[in-house]
C-alpha cells in the first residue's frame, strides 16, 4: 500500500493490515455487473480536506496512553510474570504485542493466571466507590477497557455471585420463590376457620377495627366490630358470642397474622369455654386468600354506604355480612347460606313460594345437605388445583436443606436505621436448623432477635459463599426495632395476681396489639414507668 495521504479510515486500516502480507488487485468498475453496495454508502461522503494533517500513532504509544491510568503496583505485579504467553508475541499472532515489558492483547494489558492479581483487578472495578458494585456485564466492560485474560467473564460472574453486599442490597430480578401449597379441604362446615383483623378504620360507635372469621368450606363470614387494641381474650369472647354459639368449636384455626395470633386466640377460647382439648393452629404466610378476599368485600361494601365522615360503618356490618353470605361463591358454586342451611334466605320483593304438600323426611334432607357439601368440597378442590397451577407458573420451586445458609427478606422487619429505603433488602446469612411443614424453615437468629424464627420459603434466598479468598465478608445487620420487645413495654393491658408473681399482658413497642403477650413481672424492669403507672392506677402493691 502506497499513498501520500491517507484519510482517517485508511489510516486505521493501514495500521491493522501492517502485520499481513497481501496484494491489492484493481478491479475496473466496468467489469462489475452491479456496483458494490457496501462501497457506495452515502454516509461515507468525502470530507473537505479529510486527509490533511492525519497522524497515525504507533501502537506502543497507544499502549502507553491506556496503561497510564492503571495503578502502578498492578503493572509492577504483571511485569515479569507473563512468560507463558511470550511465544505468542514472538510468533506475532494477531492482537499480541509487547511494550515496555507489558504484554497486551489488542491494546489491553494481559493479566497472567495469578488468582490474587485477577481478584484485585475485579475488586477494584466492582467494590470501589468509583464503580459502586455494578452487575456482571458492566463490571466486565470496566475491566476490559484496560485488561484482558481468557476467563475474565467467568471470573467476574463467580465474584459477583459471592459478593455479600450485592446479595443483601440488590433487588432480585427472578420470580418469587416457593410453590403454592393449598390447605387441605375441610370435611365439614366450620371445621376449619380463618381469622383476621381489619384495622385502620375511623372510630364508629367506639370501634375502630373489624374481626373477620371465615369458614373454609362454605365461605360463610362472620363480621364483628372491635378495637385495634383488642387482646386475644377479647377476640376469643367475640368468637364465643358470635360464632361458637351457632356452629360449635372448630378443629383448626388458620391465620396469616402469625403463629402467636392463632395460638393465643385458641388458648383463650379454650379457657373461656372451660375445655381441656386444644385446637390445632397453623401459620400460613400465603393462605388460600379467602380471608383477604372477604376483607376486601367488607371494605368495598362499607365504602359504598358510609357517610361523608365515615363514622357510621359499624351500623352496616350486619347488612354487609348478609349480602356476602347470600352471594354465590365462585369457588364452591353455592352461596354460603345454602351450603350451611340448605336453603336461601328470604329477600324483599321475592315471590311467595307455594307450600309443599308434605314435609321432606329428615333422612332425605340430610342426604341432600351431604351431597351439597360434598359438591362444594369437590369444587374447592378443583379451584385449588387451578389456583396452584396458575400460581406455580409465576414462582420458582425453591427448597433448602438443614445447614444451608440463607438470606432473610427484610421487608417486614422495621430496622433501627433512620430510613427503610436505604437499609439492606435482606439480612443474614442465617443457618437453617429445621424444616417446618412443606414450605417453611426455622433459622438460627442472633440471641437479641426476639421474633418468631420460622419463615416461609418466599422470604428466603440462598446465600452464595465468596468465591475468592479476599472478598469482603458480610457486615453485621442493624438490630431491628421489633426484635427487642422484652426491653420496651409500650402499654400494659391486663394483669393476673398470682402467688408466685404477677403476670401482665404487655403490648411491646413495635408490635401490634394482637401480639401482646403475658409476661411475668420479673421480666419487666421494676422501675419501668409503664409498669409503675399501671400498678398505681390499679392499686397493685
Amino acid at each position: 500500500m502506497k499513498s501520500q495521504r491517507l484519510n482517517r479510515r485508511q489510516a486505521r486500516w493501514a495500521s491493522e493490515l501492517a502485520d499481513y502480507h497481501f496484494s491489492l488487485v484493481h478491479k475496473p468498475g466496468s467489469s462489475m455487473a452491479r456496483a458494490d453496495a457496501l462501497s457506495r454508502r452515502p454516509d461515507y461522503d468525502k470530507g473537505y480536506n479529510d486527509n490533511i494533517d492525519v497522524t497515525l500513532l504507533p501502537s506502543h504509544l497507544i499502549s502507553l496512553i491506556q496503561t497510564a491510568s492503571i495503578s502502578s503496583d498492578i503493572l509492577t505485579d504483571i511485569k515479569g510474570k507473563q512468560d507463558d504467553v511470550l511465544f505468542k508475541v514472538q510468533q506475532r499472532q494477531p492482537g499480541w504485542s509487547k511494550t515496555d515489558g507489558i504484554i497486551s492483547w489488542y491494546n489491553r494489558v494481559y493479566v497472567p493466571d495469578i488468582p490474587d492479581l485477577r481478584e484485585r483487578i475485579i475488586r477494584t472495578n466492582h467494590d470501589s466507590l468509583m464503580t459502586g458494585h455494578p452487575g456482571r456485564y458492566k463490571t466486565v466492560e470496566l475491566i476490559q477497557r484496560d485488561f484482558w485474560w481468557p476467563t475474565v467473564t467467568k471470573d467476574v460472574q463467580r465474584y459477583i455471585l459471592g459478593c455479600a453486599a450485592c446479595q443483601k442490597t440488590k433487588i432480585l430480578r427472578t420470580k418469587p420463590r416457593g410453590l403454592l401449597a393449598p390447605n387441605a379441604i375441610p370435611d365439614d362446615v366450620w371445621d376449619t376457620i380463618t381469622a383476621d383483623l381489619i384495622v385502620g378504620l375511623p372510630l364508629s360507635r367506639g370501634h375502630n377495627a373489624i374481626f373477620v372469621v371465615v369458614d373454609r368450606l362454605s365461605k360463610m363470614v362472620r363480621i364483628m366490630p372491635t378495637s385495634k387494641k383488642v387482646t386475644s381474650e377479647g377476640l376469643a369472647r367475640h368468637y364465643r358470642d358470635y360464632v361458637w354459639k351457632d356452629f360449635g368449636l372448630p378443629r383448626r384455626v388458620i391465620s396469616d397474622r402469625g403463629s402467636t395470633f392463632a395460638s393465643d386466640f385458641t388458648r383463650e377460647l379454650n379457657r373461656l369455654l372451660g375445655i381441656e382439648t386444644h385446637l390445632s393452629t397453623a401459620y400460613h404466610p400465603q393462605t388460600d386468600g379467602q380471608t383477604e378476599r372477604s376483607n376486601q368485600e367488607v371494605e368495598l361494601y362499607l365504602r359504598l354506604f358510609v357517610n361523608e365522615r365515615q363514622s357510621n360503618w359499624a351500623d352496616y356490618l350486619p347488612c354487609a355480612e348478609f349480602a356476602i353470605n347470600n352471594r354465590v361463591n365462585s369457588a364452591t358454586g353455592f352461596s354460603p347460606f345454602f351450603v350451611n342451611y340448605g336453603k336461601h334466605p328470604a329477600r324483599p320483593l321475592q315471590p311467595a313460594r307455594q307450600p309443599v304438600s308434605r314435609i321432606p323426611q329428615a333422612a332425605a334432607f340430610a342426604r341432600e345437605m351431604d351431597a351439597v357439601r360434598k359438591e362444594a368440597a369437590s369444587a374447592l378442590s378443583l379451584a385449588a388445583v387451578a389456583m396452584k397451577r396458575s400460581y406455580d407458573q409465576k414462582h420458582l420451586d425453591q427448597s433448602f436443606r438443614i445447614g444451608d445458609l440463607v438470606l432473610l427478606d427484610a421487608s417486614d422487619i422495621t430496622s433501627s436505621r433512620p430510613s427503610k429505603k436505604l437499609d439492606n433488602l435482606r439480612y443474614g446469612p442465617f443457618k437453617i436448623t429445621h424444616k417446618v411443614g412443606a414450605l417453611s424453615y426455622r433459622l438460627r437468629l442472633p440471641p437479641s432477635w426476639r421474633i418468631h424464627d420460622v419463615f416461609h420459603v418466599s422470604k428466603l434466598s440462598p446465600y452464595v459463599q465468596p468465591a475468592f479468598p479476599n472478598q469482603a465478608a458480610p457486615q453485621n445487620d442493624p438490630t431491628p426495632v421489633p426484635l427487642q420487645p422484652d426491653n420496651v413495654p409500650e402499654v400494659i393491658l391486663e394483669h393476673k395476681l398470682l402467688r408466685r408473681g404477677n403476670l401482665y399482658l404487655v403490648k411491646w413497642s413495635g408490635n401490634a396489639y394482637e401480639d401482646a403477650s403475658w409476661t411475668h413481672e420479673s421480666k419487666i424492669p421494676p422501675d419501668d414507668p409503664i409498669l409503675l403507672d399501671y400498678k398505681k392506677e390499679n392499686g397493685i402493691l
